[in-house]
C-alpha cells in the first residue's frame, strides 16, 4: 500500500511526518500541535491579546514613574511612551464632596485620573478603606 506524503498542519514547521504509527497523524510532535493550537486560539481572541498587552504596557509606565515619586505627568509625554488612557481595568468613582465627583480609572493596584484643563494624568496608590 502507498501512502503519500503528509507535511505537519503547523504553519511554523511544514516537516514531513512518518507514517510508523497513525496515518491519521497531522502533527510531526507535540510542541507542533501545542503550537499550532496557540496561534489559532491568538488569531481568533486577537482583541483580547492586544487588550492585555496594553494593560501590561500601561501598568509597567505608571509603575515606573511611581518609582521615581512622579506622580503628575504630561498626557503627551505619557502618550509617547506608549500609554494608552483608555485601556484599564475598572473604575473607582468617589465624591469627596457635594459637588466634586471623581472617577478614577484602576490598572492592577495603580488609580489614574486624566485632568484636562492642565492635560496631565495623574497616578495615585488608592487604598481600600475595610
Amino acid at each position: 500500500m502507498h501512502r503519500t506524503e503528509r507535511k505537519c498542519k503547523n504553519p511554523e514547521c511544514e516537516s514531513v511526518i512518518e507514517y510508523i504509527e497513525n496515518p491519521k497523524k497531522v502533527f510531526c510532535n507535540a510542541s507542533c500541535k501545542n503550537r499550532f493550537h496557540y496561534l489559532s486560539d491568538r488569531e481568533k481572541n486577537h482583541e483580547v491579546y492586544e487588550f492585555e498587552k496594553a494593560l501590561k504596557r500601561n501598568y509597567e509606565i505608571a509603575l515606573h514613574f511611581f518609582k521615581q515619586n512622579i506622580f503628575e505627568v504630561d498626557a503627551k509625554v505619557v502618550k509617547a511612551l506608549g500609554f494608552k488612557r483608555f485601556v484599564y481595568m475598572s473604575t473607582k468613582q468617589f465624591s469627596p464632596s457635594e459637588k466634586l465627583y471623581n472617577s478614577l480609572k484602576r490598572i492592577k493596584d495603580i488609580y489614574f485620573r486624566y485632568n484636562i484643563e492642565e492635560d496631565v494624568i495623574c497616578f495615585y496608590k488608592y487604598k481600600e478603606e475595610n
